[in-house]
């Protein structure tokens, strides 16, 4: 016999049943959107055709001179010491290495598609103002995430190979590195450091969602410095006789405050906006 209790259930669980499918969905098209992108950048190089001295791009199939491979070696030449060895310690280490930075980059290409179907999953249950601080964040987010992939890939990444081959010249070693070693190490780096400079976005985010106030972030204002020097001495291996440490460190605390500043102005703007209303 079916009560009125079970019916009720059976009601309630339809909505979540109905987001979940439709989570699951999104998902899915954004995996999808992610393979494809792989495929393209693992599987396809770039060439060119002349349409009446106009040099149109084009892809074309190839596996040992695609996208990821010419990234590969734009990343082994800019960032590794010539004088380093890369070498193929276990069968597949290359072609790993291949593949993470063809996974790197097609993240990075689909990350708006993410994004899209993100803020169309969780939008209704958004309010305005809730939409209109995400649409907010959402281009200094990105902004930042750039500029820290590029400070690693231009600045830390160099200095931390060269660090490495000064190391196993002076303990007279042979100065080699696992290709999958060297590949996994600069995406790491790159990643962290760019997620590293999203600080001042996340502050910002707390202080606007009234979870953390800015005059907690100017309280604790010492041990975010301490922090930041603490990930410096981390991140730099010491080849600059502390100039590396000092600018990252130094860095890392200007975005804090910066993160601090910004998070006062929006507090102080919601409070007069609060008390008008």
């Amino acid at each position: 016999m079916v009560t009125a209790q079970d019916v009720g259930s059976s009601i309630k669980q339809l909505p979540l049943l109905s987001h979940l499918s439709e989570l699951i969905r999104r998902v899915i098209r954004s995996l999808i959107v992610f393979f494809l992108f792989f495929l393209f950048f693992f599987a396809f190089k770039p060439s060119w055709i002349n349409l009446s001295g106009l040099f149109i791009p084009y892809p074309v199939p190839s596996l040992f001179q695609s996208f990821s491979t010419e990234t590969f070696f734009a990343m082994k030449s800019y960032v590794l010491p010539s004088q380093m060895i890369l070498i193929n310690v276990n069968t597949f280490d290359t072609f790993l290495s291949v593949a993470y930075i063809a996974m790197a980059l097609a993240s990075v290409c689909s990350l708006p598609f993410w994004i899209y179907e993100a803020s169309a999953f969780l939008g209704p249950a958004l309010k305005p103002n809730e939409k209109r601080a995400v649409k907010m964040v959402l281009v200094p987010a990105t902004a930042l995430f750039i500029a820290g992939a590029m400070f690693s890939y231009t600045i830390v990444l160099p200095f931390l190979f060269r660090f490495l081959y000064l190391f196993s010249v002076y303990t007279g070693v042979e100065p080699t590195i696992s290709v999958l070693t060297f590949v996994t190490i600069s995406l790491a780096y790159t990643i962290a450091l760019g997620l590293a400079f999203e600080t001042p976005v996340l502050m910002v985010g707390l202080t606007y969602a009234g979870i953390v106030s800015h005059l907690t972030w100017f309280k604790y204002w010492r041990f975010a410095v301490l922090g930041a020097f603490i990930v410096a001495l981390i991140i730099s291996p010491g080849t600059t006789g502390g100039i590396m440490e000092i600018t990252i460190g130094l860095l890392l605390s200007a975005l804090y405050f910066a993160g601090a500043l910004v998070a006062r102005v929006i507090q102080k703007k919601r409070i007069r906006y609060e008390e008008l209303v």
